[in-house]
Formats: structure tokens, sequence, C-alpha cells
């Protein structure tokens, strides 16, 4: 097909910021011959509404007015037939959505799964190639590219290997500078926690240290995974570390604390 896929890894690679990242994959559905990219860790919606801008993201990634809002309301992305797939790293899988979703029965779509390809199919959208890859963590990410009946380039098994080299450069490179910790910033005693964690600080050293309880500084630490999106303690030092928020070598944080309501 002559598609430069080897050329869309390598500016992956070379990538220094989520920003570029993203850039590239919104030219994927181009060059590849789709109409529309969306990509997801082990999450239960989509990565782009929670990007700064979402709704330039979305335009920028090929998604119809409206869709992405319907698609979490409705909780579709949990039943959607293929989401098994995205969640198994090495197995790229092509689908195509059937024309009428049999009810449930031997084989056959669920009910919510019936109402998930409706709802996709009522958008224009009819067939996909999911490359889902492992994540550090023990996490997958997946990118999916969907078009409708007659679009979309023939697949072969060396085209694969190319997406799945650039889908696991692609979330590396996101995963370096981590775009969405901007809508949700550590607060000053969050970021003073992860600091000392990352120096191999327990909870209780931690609260000696800055003179807390040890609760509070788990309160602390869990509030900074949940905003990092992390799954455990040693993912959000590391996200924070890739993000610049905290520095890995320096002895003593770098900012102030005046923050009197610990």
């Amino acid at each position: 097909m002559g598609l430069p896929v080897t050329d869309l890894v390598g500016e992956l690679a070379s990538s220094t910021n989520a920003h570029q990242c993203l850039d590239i994959l919104a030219e994927t559905p181009r060059r590849l011959g789709f109409q529309i990219v969306g990509f997801r860790e082990e999450i239960g919606q989509p990565i782009a509404p929670r990007l700064p801008d979402n709704s330039a993201w979305e335009r920028r990634f090929g998604w119809p007015n409206g869709f992405v809002a319907g698609w979490i309301a409705e909780g579709h992305g949990v039943h959607f037939p293929i989401n098994q797939v995205m969640r198994r790293p090495g197995t790229a899988c092509q689908w195509l959505l059937p024309a009428r979703p049999a009810d449930r029965g031997p084989g056959e779509f669920t009910s919510r799964q019936r109402r998930a390809v409706e709802y996709m199919r009522s958008f224009g959208i009819r067939k996909g190639l999911t490359v889902p890859v492992g994540l550090p963590f023990g996490r997958t990410g997946c990118v999916t590219w969907f078009a409708s009946d007659g679009e979309g380039p023939s697949i072969d098994g060396q085209l694969i290997r190319h997406l799945q080299a650039a889908v696991q450069r692609f979330f590396d490179g996101i995963d370096r500078s981590r775009l969405w910790i901007a809508a949700s910033p550590l607060s000053p005693r969050e970021t003073e926690c992860l600091h000392w964690a990352a120096r191999g600080m327990s909870d209780k050293e931690i609260a000696r240290r800055i003179g807390r309880s040890a609760d509070t500084v788990s309160f602390h630490i869990k509030a900074a995974i949940r905003k990092l999106d992390a799954v455990n303690r040693t993912h959000a030092v590391a996200l924070a570390v890739r993000a610049a928020l905290i520095e890995p070598t320096d002895p003593q944080p770098p900012f102030a604390l005046p923050d009197p309501m610990g």
C-alpha cells in the first residue's frame, strides 16, 4: 500500500511530549485510510474527554459530534463486543459490526452489547482495527481505528507489526509527559508526600518528616494516586517523575509548604 507506517514509528519514537504524540495519532486515520481514531488505557471511557480542550481533540480524532458524550453516559464502552480484545496485548483484531445484531442467545450478543453496536452504527461506524499493547505496571492500552463500510485499507501482517510498534511508542510517549495530568494537578501536600515516597520513605517516615500523622500522609498519597490515574503508589511516583511534578534526585522538595490545612 505504500503507507508510511515506518515513518510513523520513527516520529513517535522521536516525540518529546504528549502533545506531539497526540498530534501524530490524529494524523493516522488519513494516512491509514480510516475515518476516526481512539485510544484508551484500562479505564471505562476514551481518553479524549479527560484531555484539556477535549472537544478540540475529539474533532481532531474524527469523532462525530455528541458520540463520545453519549458513549460514556450510556456505558457502552463496558459492553462493546470487542472489549475483551482490547485487554489482550499482541492480539490485533479487525472487526466488522453486523447489520442487525441478534438478541441474546447461545453465541449471540447480549442486549447491552446489541445496544452498543446499534449506537456505533447509528453514527456510521461499521468496522475497525484494534491494536492493544502491554504497558508498565500491568496495564493495557489500545488504539482503535474506525471506518464506514466502504473505507479502510487491507491489513496484512507486516502492517500489523508496524502498527503494534507505533502504538507501543505512542503510549511510551504519553507516559513520558501525561498530558491529562494538567487537568487535575496535585496539591502542594500531595506533591510533597510523593516527593518523599519517591525516596523510599514509608507513611510513618513521611509523617515524621512533614509533621503530620501517618493517616494524613496515606490520605494525600491515595489522593495523588487517584488524580494521576495510577494503579498504586509506585506507579504514581513514576508518573509524577515522568511528568516533572517531582524530581527523583533532589534532597529537598523544590517548593514552599505554607499549607495550614494539612
